[in-house]
């Protein structure tokens, strides 16, 4: 099996330069352990994505992965995305930033609120 190049950190931040591009307020959540001498230790919301924003009153949030780990959402990850669906937001889960973008506006589309510049 070839490792992938690409990493979960680079899938990150080209789907904010395409959400800046789109002209959606986005921005990177920083959350997650802590090395202590005991151990980790969390800090944050568990569960919370990766990418948070708004676009005309919708919370948009966009969990990224590495490239082939798609199906690896924990738990709390997947009680976070149904709270934000139940909330009429806006939840992708995504390892390719084109791919975001296609589901993205599409899901914009189907609610009315998406306008191309």
């Amino acid at each position: 099996m070839i490792k992938s190049k690409v990493s979960e950190n680079d899938i990150l931040n080209g789907c904010l330069q395409i959400l800046s591009v789109m002209g959606i307020f986005a921005f990177r959540v920083n959350n997650g352990g802590v090395k202590r001498e005991s151990g980790y230790s969390f800090k944050g919301l568990r569960g919370i994505s990766d990418i948070m924003g708004c676009y005309r009153g919708r919370m948009i949030c966009i969990e990224c992965k590495a490239p082939g780990k798609c199906n690896t959402q924990s738990d709390y990850q997947k009680a976070f995305q149904i709270n934000i669906e139940n909330q009429n937001g806006i939840y992708i889960l995504t390892d390719d930033p084109h791919k975001m973008y296609a589901e993205l506006k599409d899901k914009l589309n189907k609610i009315g609120v998406w306008h191309e510049n």
